[in-house]
């Protein structure tokens, strides 16, 4: 006759059984403080240590437990609470100059995390050093309007003179070039006119950059003159296979 196991290695089995299939250990639900050092945002920012996620703070280590893309995710919340320091976040200017050649705002495929926006937007508050001022200046050509307004104010506090590069900018704003776009963001970022005109007459081309459409819409919002009426015509013109930003700047410019 087959014997039945006893009951202690069956409950050995059943604990196993039910081991295999249990959830597994929520994520730690982190504490309110005490609030990060610069000492350890800037650690958080260069890939080290992260200690302060979604404005509350955990023990090194559990980031990936508590956020997806961890290491894009640290960086950007530390870049997050660098900018509100302002002035005070000072000293933190050289660290995040250093970063600024290792990252870049990834697509990750269901969103996008902008991690050099992040830490360019903190640069904008903080650097008290004209040594910024090039990355600032480049951050005109290269980033949205929110950002790239920010980084123009910071690089002309700096001291920067910003006259002789806007003059080329808006040459190179009416080639037809791949300068034409970073030019008309450089020249709206610094509230030149001369940007607004070049992207209404570029907006009449039928431009298929989908940046175009993205800078055009949120020039639009912000009520520039002649922009919305150009969006509208532009958007009239017939696209069997429209770019999504094209799609949602002529949705907004319908909805006026």
């Amino acid at each position: 006759m087959r014997a039945f196991p006893s009951i202690t290695a069956f409950s050995i089995m059943l604990g196993f059984t039910a081991g295999c299939f249990a959830s597994p250990p929520p994520p730690p639900a982190g504490s309110d403080g005490p609030h990060p050092t610069l000492t350890e945002l800037l650690a958080q920012i260069e890939g080290k240590a992260c200690v302060w996620i979604r404005g509350r703070r955990y023990p090194p280590g559990e980031a990936p437990r508590v956020i997806r893309h961890p290491e894009q995710n640290c960086r950007i919340d530390a870049a997050r609470e660098i900018a509100k320091l302002g002035p005070r976040g000072a000293d933190a200017t050289p660290t995040l100059l250093a970063v600024l050649p290792e990252i870049a705002d990834q697509d990750t495929g269901d969103g996008w995390l902008m991690v050099r926006t992040a830490v360019l937007d903190a640069l904008a508050a903080v650097a008290d050093n004209p040594a910024a001022i090039p990355a600032l200046v480049d951050a005109t050509r290269s980033s949205g309007h929110g950002t790239g307004s920010a980084a123009a104010s910071r690089a002309l506090v700096l001291g920067y003179d910003a006259k002789a590069d806007l003059d080329l900018a808006a040459a190179a704003a009416l080639a037809g070039s791949t300068k034409r776009l970073p030019a008309i963001r450089q020249l709206t970022a610094f509230d030149d006119p001369r940007g607004d005109e070049a992207l209404i007459a570029w907006l009449l081309e039928t431009p298929t950059d989908g940046e175009v459409w993205r800078l055009a819409e949120d020039r639009a919002v912000r009520d520039v003159a002649g922009l919305r009426e150009a969006l509208r015509e532009a958007c009239a013109s017939p696209d069997p296979a429209p770019d999504w930003r094209k799609q949602r700047a002529c949705s907004h410019a319908s909805s006026d």
